[in-house]
């Protein structure tokens, strides 16, 4: 057999079937690049959309933009194949995901979980998979599945450059209260709008794209917005916090009575306060201020900890490189 051909007949048998899952809109942010790069190797890429059960999420929305047509899951499940793998960004809910991805064995399916967010040393976590690709060094003695370590498409960007602070300065609230949670919504949003009138700072705001009525009623603005200007940011935990670390903005972490994740353990990036100490949040907004145009170099052991940047890799390549690979083994 020529080479040419053994090379052509390798490569079509390689190709596989991926289906990407995209719960919301920030599903489709992680993944879109990463399916590209696969599509351009000749494997097939599907979106998943779980519309009727997540219909407020924006993935159909967000698909649409980068002209990406989305699947219900209902439409392709009876139609996969063994041998497709399923690239997930959760794999805890909705219940038929979940019975889907227990039955994945019986079924010859495969599965691959990327990390979509914050606090991902939670026990229930990507326990349906059969591999994880995690975002830094700290994901790698997490899950009882092999991990590859990616970095993360959405914070690696935020690196390039001097961070740039706005004159007057101004905080960023992150404003974080989703899928209707509202436990102190009030009371957090409160004290951080006061804390920054007595430190005599604006407050710009920012409101999760899961939250689409705010009972509070605040003018919201996009985060990767403020992010570009903002002197500080002040949040509870969340995934924003790694990209304001890489753009070099101070944090203020304001938690309520909630599970911390791996941001029990700042490294020095941050001060932890809580609800119940909400009349330190003006001395930490000043020290935030104060250090802002070296507050790069002290986060800089947190973000390495939990995010892999790799200069001569994008975290979309990798991602579909670590996918590929895990295809390849089976």
């Amino acid at each position: 057999m020529a080479a040419w051909v053994r090379r052509l007949f390798d490569r079509q048998r390689a190709r596989r079937r991926f289906f990407f899952v995209a719960h919301n809109r920030n599903h489709v942010r992680l993944f879109a690049d990463a399916a590209g790069h696969l599509a351009q190797e000749g494997h097939h890429c599907s979106f998943l959309t779980l519309e009727d059960i997540h219909p407020l999420e924006g993935a159909s929305q967000a698909l649409a933009e980068r002209n990406l047509a989305p699947v219900p899951l209902t439409a392709v499940e009876p139609t996969l194949a063994a041998g497709d793998v399923l690239v997930v960004g959760n794999d805890w809910v909705p219940r038929s995901l979940c019975t889907l991805l227990d039955q994945r064995r019986e079924r010859g399916l495969f599965a691959v979980g990327y990390i979509e967010g914050c606090r991902f040393n939670d026990p229930i976590k990507y326990r349906r998979v059969d591999h994880v690709l995690g975002w830094g060094p700290s994901s790698r003695d997490l899950f009882p599945v092999p991990v590859t370590v990616v970095g993360h498409p959405l914070i690696e960007p935020w690196v390039q450059g001097r961070p740039h602070f706005a004159e007057p300065p101004f905080a960023i609230m992150n404003y974080k209260f989703t899928y209707k949670w509202a436990m102190g919504r009030e009371e957090w949003t409160g004290a951080v709008l006061d804390a920054c009138k007595e430190v005599g700072i604006p407050v710009r705001i920012s409101r999760h794209p899961s939250d689409p009525e705010d009972p509070l009623g605040l003018q919201s603005e996009p985060m990767q917005d403020l992010l570009r200007d903002g002197s500080l940011l002040i949040s509870r935990p969340s995934t924003t916090i790694y990209e304001a670390m890489a753009a070099g903005k101070p944090v203020v972490f304001f938690a309520q009575d909630e599970d911390l994740g791996e941001f029990g353990e700042p490294m020095g990036a941050f001060e932890a306060a809580s609800s119940l100490a909400a009349h330190e949040l003006p001395r930490r907004i000043r020290e935030a201020l104060r250090e802002r145009h070296g507050y790069r170099a002290r986060s800089r052991a947190f973000l390495e900890r939990h995010v892999s940047i790799d200069p001569r890799r994008s975290a979309p390549l990798r991602i579909a490189r670590a996918i590929s690979e895990f295809a390849a083994s089976l």
